[in-house]
């Protein structure tokens, strides 16, 4: 999800106000309260490095992002087994 005020990306867990279809958060900019210039461009030779994909830096950067996401995805898989056992647990014999 989308903050409205400021276009910074939620889990829709986070919202605080509205509904899901449009909801509100608090966390990133405090309802439009707070307003950061935005960040200037990158030197030139940074900028290099990280969008050459056939740098060395480039591909550290995707295997990284790939071990994120699949951490992410066991994270989320084992909480939900979790969740699962909890509520087997939870119910009348």
């Amino acid at each position: 999800m989308v903050c409205c005020f400021c276009g910074a990306k939620h889990w829709l867990a986070e919202w605080v106000a509205g509904g899901p279809r449009s909801p509100i958060f608090s966390h990133s900019c405090h309802r439009g309260k707070v307003v950061l210039d935005p960040l200037p461009a990158p030197p030139l030779l940074l900028r290099s490095l990280l969008a050459d994909q056939t740098s060395s830096m480039y591909i550290h950067k995707q295997n990284k992002q790939r071990a994120v996401y699949v951490a992410n995805e066991w994270t989320e898989l084992a909480g939900e087994q979790h969740k699962q056992q909890c509520h087997k647990g939870m119910r009348s014999p």
